[in-house]
């Protein structure tokens, strides 16, 4: 909502009347309230469950991820706040924009940030940001002569700077990186467990939920919560629950292909579980992305998947899926 909250500011502030300035407030709004009201009828909650997996326990836990974000756009970031204040300052508004916007770093502030690719979760404010910007710019630049210069120079200066940064190769190739071994790690996993049952006549509990249930249509116990309701609003990730669904396979992060060495700290109980169950592990594909890296150490129930069909399984499949 700070999003088009600032955005109705900007409007009202350059383009249009206060009447409709509210008006398109109300069409941005209501949609959202008409979503949750509908979302808490049908699921009995007012949130996506991420919302409730990201908040659970937090403290500021993404205050290093806006900190960095803010560092990696040094300079644009301080560009925008010269424009910003140029584009209020004679308006009133400024205070009332710098506070929507700073909702929204607040917001964010707080959760913690799973899986946050480059700094992800903080990109929807670029475009206020950069249009609230570019209105200063612009009425900097046809103020006066000088100033018309100097608004152009730095502008260039700048744009040219943004494309370097973004074109920067180390960050593409980790991306590259993550895509590949996303696919040759989950995907083909996902594929070889395809091979050895029927589509959702087995159960697998795992907390790096995406391809890997994608492709082996298992149903899944999502330890983490963003796919598993009862795991995202009870907080409840205990082996109790997890194997009182009938669970044939579990697939854990582990530092180490040949033993368990945790990284997500839940997924010890559910691995010493296991263990006491009878699972025996097959597989450990390795994953590395970027500034992730880990393996899928996989262990079955063997009267109830075949370790060995598992692992002729993988040896025969090859990608794309």
């Amino acid at each position: 909502w700070c999003v088009p909250l600032a955005l109705s500011f900007l409007l009202r502030a350059v383009f249009v009347s206060r009447v409709s300035a509210v008006r398109y407030l109300l069409v941005a709004v209501l949609p959202v309230v008409l979503v949750l009201i509908i979302k808490r009828s049908d699921y009995g909650h007012w949130f996506p469950l991420p919302c409730y997996v990201k908040s659970a326990g937090a403290q500021w836990t993404g205050l290093p991820h806006v900190q960095t974000w803010f560092a990696s756009h040094h300079l644009s970031s301080a560009l925008w706040g010269a424009g910003l204040l140029y584009a209020c300052l004679r308006r009133r508004l400024l205070l009332l924009v710098a506070t929507a916007l700073s909702l929204f770093f607040l917001y964010y502030a707080w959760p913690e940030h799973l899986m946050c690719f480059e700094e992800r979760y903080l990109f929807p404010v670029l475009p206020v940001a950069m249009a609230l910007s570019l209105v200063g710019w612009a009425r900097l630049i046809a103020d006066r002569f000088p100033a018309r210069l100097l608004g152009i120079g730095v502008l260039l200066v700048v744009s040219l700077w943004e494309v370097d940064a973004v074109a920067f190769p180390a960050r593409i190739q980790n991306l590259v990186t993550y895509g590949t071994t996303l696919r040759t790690a989950h995907g083909r996993l996902g594929a070889a467990l395809a091979k050895v049952a029927s589509p959702y006549t087995r159960t697998i509990a795992l907390g790096d939920v995406g391809a890997l249930p994608y492709y082996s249509r298992w149903r899944v116990i999502d330890t983490m919560g963003l796919n598993d309701e009862h795991v995202a609003i009870t907080k409840d990730q205990s082996p109790e629950y997890v194997f009182g669904r009938g669970v044939d396979a579990v697939v854990l992060i582990s530092q180490s292909p040949t033993a368990f060495v945790p990284t997500l700290g839940h997924e010890t109980a559910i691995y010493q579980e296991s263990v006491r169950r009878g699972f025996v592990p097959v597989l450990a594909p390795a994953f590395s992305g970027g500034s992730y890296s880990y393996y899928l150490l996989t262990l079955v129930d063997p009267t109830r998947v075949n370790p060995q069909a598992l692992r002729d399984a993988w040896e025969t499949t090859a990608g794309p899926w």
